[in-house]
């Protein structure tokens, strides 16, 4: 299933980002401390998670009411808010923070393009795949299993650096 695609392309991304970033610019990216790094892999989930669900209603409109609810529910979720906002104030108050912002959107970006080509071969397929991560949502499963499941240690530290811990 593609949606399990994603949070794989999200955690390896997040995960090897420094480097990846560093081979790609032609120099080190602007060193961001334990809290932004945490904040970075999940605003960079969370970003991935919507822009699927935003290929999905785009692709596949029988179903663009289920993709807007699963959406507004994902986004009304107290954890997922919190860690938007959270992760957001975190990188806009860290040298370098911002600069990650904008890569991680052009990571996003490339990751939708690719995907997004890659269904005009198999349309049929794609939309099976959002229909059924659609289905996993309501179970907190695959990309919407909880973040302090997926991300412990980046979820803790963005609740400490919240001061909710």
């Amino acid at each position: 299933m593609r949606a399990g695609i994603w949070c794989k392309v999200a955690v390896l991304l997040a995960l090897t980002y420094p480097i990846d970033l560093a081979a790609a610019q032609g120099d080190a990216p602007q060193p961001l401390s334990a809290a932004g790094d945490a904040a970075s892999r999940v605003h960079m989930h969370i970003q991935l998670v919507l822009r699927k669900l935003s290929a999905c209603s785009d692709l596949d409109a029988d179903n663009k009411s289920t993709y807007a609810t699963v959406t507004a529910e994902y986004l009304g979720d107290k954890t997922v808010s919190e860690a938007m906002a959270g992760s957001a104030k975190i990188l806009d108050s860290e040298t370098g923070g911002a600069q990650r912002k904008r890569d991680i959107e052009e990571i996003v970006n490339e990751a939708d393009s690719r995907e997004r080509q890659a269904t005009a071969a198999s349309l049929e397929q794609f939309q099976q795949d959002c229909r059924a991560a659609a289905r996993v949502f309501a179970a907190h499963q695959g990309p919407f299993r909880p973040l302090a499941v997926m991300f412990p240690q980046d979820m803790a530290l963005l609740e400490a650096h919240s001061g909710r811990k």
